[in-house]
């Protein structure tokens, strides 16, 4: 099982994008599918204006909450998806929207990540409702659903305002190009999932070891590890010496690969079965 021990890649749980294409439309961001869909909807509402996907707006009819995604109606006979596992933020990013429209709109900005040919992509969905309650009232319904459960290394009683995650990165492993990795791809992808966090850089062999070691679990909803196959196992090392191993060990480990071959980053993705890039 692979529940919380390893993610890889964008620190997100693994997800399909789509199960299968019906629809004839498609744009580079986004697949259309034909109406109706064949899953029941939960929950719908009609007060949204239009529907702003990578700056393309769509006028939308509905949107459908329905088992694991957010489906957009935006034509009479054609919807897309959202995968809730693929947003990784969501705010209300106006009060008020000039739109010629009457009373208080409000716009939902969600940040998704979706799989698309085999690799994730941007995308930035602006959701434009009649009314400011309603925009509110779907971004606590979308929050719940997205929001990360407690780690399991927490007393059930914790609770966790914000995640905050210690970082370890090796500046030497693989072609010396995880630094760059962590700053230029990993690292906004934090920043806009909202999480706190704290960076380390190892020095030596065996420092991510006394790391793991000494770490206060109190401190951290888990370590992502920016490095060849050789860091992680230096901090599951770490972990064993602990006097409270067994509660380390239930720590999330966020595996983020930079070594050369990164065998074990493959081996995980192909127990998941998630798409290996």
């Amino acid at each position: 099982p692979c529940t919380h021990l390893i993610i890889y890649l964008l620190f997100l749980e693994t997800s399909s994008i789509a199960n299968k294409v019906m629809g004839v439309l498609s744009s580079k961001v986004i697949t259309f599918y034909d109406w109706p869909p064949e899953e029941g909807s939960k929950n719908f509402d009609s007060q949204i204006v239009n529907v702003m996907v990578n700056g393309q707006k769509f006028q939308s009819v509905e949107c459908i909450l329905s088992g694991n995604a957010l489906q957009f109606r935006v034509m009479v006979d054609k919807y897309f998806k959202v995968l809730f596992d693929d947003i990784i933020s969501i705010s209300i990013i106006t009060t008020k929207v000039n739109s010629g429209i009457c009373g208080d709109a409000a716009e939902l900005y969600l940040l998704v990540f979706p799989l698309a040919n085999r690799k994730r992509v941007s995308l930035s969905l602006n959701v434009t409702f009649h009314d400011a309650n309603v925009a509110e009232h779907w971004r606590k319904v979308i929050k719940k659903f997205i929001e990360a459960p407690l780690a399991p290394h927490f007393p059930i009683a914790t609770l966790r305002m914000r995640r905050k995650i210690l970082v370890i990165v090796n500046p030497f492993s693989g072609q010396k190009k995880a630094l760059k990795m962590w700053k230029d791809e990993t690292e906004p992808i934090f920043i806009a999932a909202q999480l706190d966090y704290e960076v380390v850089l190892t020095e030596r062999v065996g420092h991510a070891t006394e790391i793991a070691r000494n770490v206060c679990l109190n401190d951290y909803d888990g370590i992502a590890i920016v490095s060849g196959d050789g860091l992680v196992l230096e901090v599951i090392e770490g972990f064993l010496m602990r006097a409270d191993r067994i509660r380390a060990l239930k720590m999330p480990i966020a595996h983020i690969p930079g070594g050369t071959s990164n065998g074990l980053a493959a081996a995980v993705c192909f127990q998941c079965k998630f798409v290996i890039l």
